[in-house]
């Protein structure tokens, strides 16, 4: 059964052991992680999480490398929180993304409870405005969900997105393209950001992709001051 609400103590708990588990495995840590768990879904938001060896890289153009550095090494410490989230809260997560903005040294960690139904908010004007950024990046979602997580974060969920070759690079593996196609995505939806916050009647602090190609969807978080 899902929990509705986690104490603070919690998710301060959670905070700092993710932050402790980063340094350990990077040899330095986030300045800040802030856990958010409502309706079924985990957020971790890093600020200030940069390596030297990722600094290097990134002053290379070296992107790619470092993406793959990070998520090689996140991929252990995500199944590790999974499992402290369990024996510390009784909350399982069964599904996990994460995305990076290399520009603000910032990064997401959205992780969805097992048997969780996403809340769809009736906000008519941002699934308009959603549609038609879609069908000029893009292609019009067949599906547009608006949850609002929390008062600073707002989530739209896209479905029905992948383009016939979009499918077929996913088939075959080629996530190296997948993922320049989201770096690219996230880029176009934030040329778009006044429009945004006029509709979410809040700025922008923050702004995240998240592909889940298996199921043909994206997420796009924003994190609203």
């Amino acid at each position: 059964m899902m929990k509705q609400k986690l104490k603070q103590e919690n998710l301060t708990y959670l905070s700092s052991y993710l932050s402790k588990r980063l340094k350990r495995k990077f040899g330095k840590g986030p300045e800040t992680c802030y856990t958010t768990y409502e309706k079924g879904m985990m957020l971790v938001h890093i600020r200030q999480f940069m390596t030297p060896a990722e600094e290097v890289l990134l002053e290379q153009g070296e992107l790619d490398q470092a993406f793959n550095f990070r998520m090689t090494i996140i991929g252990s410490i995500i199944e590790e929180f999974k499992q402290e989230v369990v024996r510390s809260v009784d909350v399982t997560l069964a599904s996990s993304y994460a995305d990076w903005n290399y520009e603000s040294n910032t990064g997401l960690l959205l992780f969805i409870e097992k048997g969780a139904r996403l809340q769809n908010r009736e906000q008519e004007a941002l699934r308009k405005l959603m549609a038609d950024i879609g069908s000029t990046l893009h292609k019009v979602p067949d599906e547009i969900n608006i949850i609002r997580l929390h008062p600073t974060i707002c989530i739209i969920e896209c479905k029905g997105v992948q383009g016939h070759i979009e499918k077929i690079l996913f088939r075959r593996g080629h996530t190296q393209l997948l993922n320049e196609r989201s770096r690219v995505m996230k880029k176009d939806f934030l040329f778009y950001k006044e429009k945004f916050e006029k509709v979410l009647n809040h700025s922008i602090i923050d702004l995240f992709l998240i592909w889940d190609d298996e199921s043909d969807r994206y997420l796009l978080v924003f994190y609203l001051k």
